[in-house]
């Protein structure tokens, strides 16, 4: 049973049927062999299906599909059941501050400000009490996509982040990935070198980082990347872990190669 957050799970063609239930649905596995992922949001739960067959009821035991190697199925808060195809994630991503944040969206807020380009808006961290590195935190956390990805890590992907802070202070620009397909190996973190301190003017900074420049967080129980890119980001992660700093983070933008200028 799965309440919130990710699995993974990779059944042997000689095993027995698997079942991993949420508050939305029941996912079996086929007899035979299967891959598939399970992820559960505030109001959704997603499947990915690597290889072989899932077959999905609701909370109410009601059939609803079958979801194949090669698709991902999405069953809604009411029952509402949708199928695709996993086309794997984008290249490219951006944040749209002129919307809603996202369905599912971990931490942070968005509030007005007339100088944050290219919207007019920016998000603002939130304390939480973080228990992977058991600290109150400052953070702005992005919904976390284990099935689908927010975008690709390629060799020559660029990241673009204009943010402004009052404060100087500790900090770090996080990107937690995971290799394909996604079974065996947990997500990894990766750590962008993002120094925060007040511009000279007080406005805002811009910072862009390759893929080389992200280095590897290295944890005795966490596997390496044993993969060269690309790799799927699932999650982003702005800490400045105890100080509020007053970080506002106007534009996260993801391309590859030399990315278009930032818009006024």
């Amino acid at each position: 049973t799965l309440d919130h957050g990710a699995v993974t799970a990779e059944v042997p063609d000689a095993g027995s049927p698997l079942t991993l239930s949420t508050a939305e649905v029941r996912a079996t596995t086929a007899a035979r062999g299967c891959r598939l992922s399970v992820c559960r949001t505030a109001d959704r739960t997603q499947i990915g299906v690597t290889s072989g067959r899932v077959h999905l009821t609701g909370a109410d035991g009601e059939p609803l599909m079958d979801i194949r190697g090669g698709e991902v199925g999405t069953v809604a808060a009411d029952g509402a059941a949708s199928k695709r195809p996993a086309t794997g994630p984008p290249d490219e991503y951006a944040w749209d501050l002129t919307r809603p944040l996202p369905t599912g969206w971990g931490l942070g807020r968005v509030a007005a400000d007339p100088f944050a380009r290219p919207f007019g808006r920016a998000v603002v961290p939130v304390q939480w009490d973080d228990p992977f590195i058991r600290r109150i935190c400052w953070q702005v956390r992005s919904d976390n996509q284990w099935v689908n990805g927010l975008f690709a890590l390629h060799t020559d992907t660029r990241v673009r982040v204009r943010y402004k802070v009052d404060r100087a202070g500790e900090g770090q620009l996080l990107a937690v990935v995971r290799q394909d397909p996604p079974f065996r190996k947990a997500g990894q973190v990766l750590v962008a070198p993002l120094a925060f301190a007040p511009a000279a003017d007080g406005g805002w900074r811009t910072a862009e980082f390759a893929t080389a420049d992200w280095v590897e967080e290295r944890v005795a129980d966490r596997p390496p990347l044993d993969r060269p890119p690309p790799w799927t980001a699932f999650l982003v992660v702005f800490n400045t872990f105890e100080q509020d700093l007053g970080l506002k983070v106007a534009e996260f933008t993801v391309g590859r190669g030399p990315l278009p200028g930032p818009a006024d």
